[in-house]
Parts: C-alpha cells; sequence; structure tokens
C-alpha cells in the first residue's frame, strides 16, 4: 500500500505558490476534503487540510486548529494555512463576513445556487418539494434520486434549508 503522503498528493492539484492547491477527492458535508488514515492501528478519516499542516510542518497542538487564509476548505496549501484558537477562528470568520447573520442588517452569506458548495438547484429543491408533497417515495429514495444524504431532503421538508424558494414554484 503506497505511503500516507502519497496516497495524499496523488489526491492534489498543485497550482502556483501563492494559489490554491487544491483537495480533488472526497470532502465531508463540510466541502473539507477528507482522507481515510491509519492512526494508533485504527482507521478514521482527517481533514486534508490538517494532513497538509503535519506532512509540511509536524504536529498540530491539541488545543489548535488549522485555518485557512483562503477560507477555501478544499485548499491545502501549506501556505494558506495557519494555526489558531476556536476563538480565533471565530474572530477570522467574522473579519471576513462569513459569520452568518441572523436576520440582522449584517451581509448575509451566499446560500442556495450562489453558495460554492451547492449541489442542488432551484428547479431540484422545487421538484424534490413537489415529491415531498406527494408522498410517493420515502425520503432516501428522493436523496438518492437528487445525489444529496437524507437529511438535506428532511431539511428542505422542514424548511431549514432553502428557504427562499417558494413551495409553490
Amino acid at each position: 500500500m503506497p505511503s500516507e503522503s502519497a496516497r495524499f498528493w496523488a489526491k492534489v492539484r498543485r497550482a502556483g505558490p501563492d494559489e490554491c492547491w487544491l483537495w480533488t477527492a472526497a470532502a465531508g458535508t463540510d466541502g473539507y476534503g477528507r482522507l481515510r488514515v491509519k492512526r494508533d492501528g485504527q482507521w478514521s478519516h482527517a481533514r486534508a487540510h490538517r494532513l497538509s499542516w503535519e506532512l509540511h510542518r509536524g504536529a498540530i497542538p491539541a488545543d489548535l486548529g488549522v485555518l485557512h487564509r483562503c477560507d477555501n476548505p478544499r485548499c491545502v496549501n501549506p501556505a494558506h494555512l495557519f494555526l489558531g484558537t476556536d476563538a480565533e477562528n471565530v474572530s477570522d470568520k467574522v473579519a471576513k463576513n462569513r459569520q452568518a447573520r441572523g436576520g440582522g442588517d449584517g451581509p448575509q452569506l451566499p446560500h442556495g445556487e450562489s453558495h460554492m458548495l451547492h449541489k442542488l438547484t432551484v428547479s431540484a429543491v422545487v421538484a424534490i418539494r413537489r415529491q415531498l408533497e406527494a408522498g410517493e417515495l420515502p425520503r432516501g429514495a428522493i436523496a438518492v434520486q437528487f445525489g444529496v444524504c437524507k437529511t438535506t431532503v428532511n431539511q428542505i421538508a422542514q424548511g431549514k434549508t432553502w428557504k427562499h424558494v417558494a413551495w409553490s414554484a
């Protein structure tokens, strides 16, 4: 089996030193790249940007996270990464206007099709809602049909996501 480092680099599209180096393999629902690794004899999933930090700079202190200067969750360029506490991560998010606002006057995050990690389109959400109303298929089957997880369909049904799309669109 190839080394962890070789497996990691096989899944990275490198660009110039100042550009994002993109993770091209699996990602979690949060958009961060993931790689299966063996630690202490156990297999688990590790975030790709954290692996990049470890490969280039060594161990990550237990009380710190690996943050992105570029705000691209698929980026693994070590020049774009820095260590910080949870509080520093939140401060960085607020400073860059990436903090979700609860309906206040502040800037809003992209949502729906304008969000960089979207998987659905407005027309797909409308079709999902129509199928939910018709009750012809279980939510898991609808999720498979649209290439999303059942949780996504549940959140659409509960009005937690895609709120800006009218039910009767």
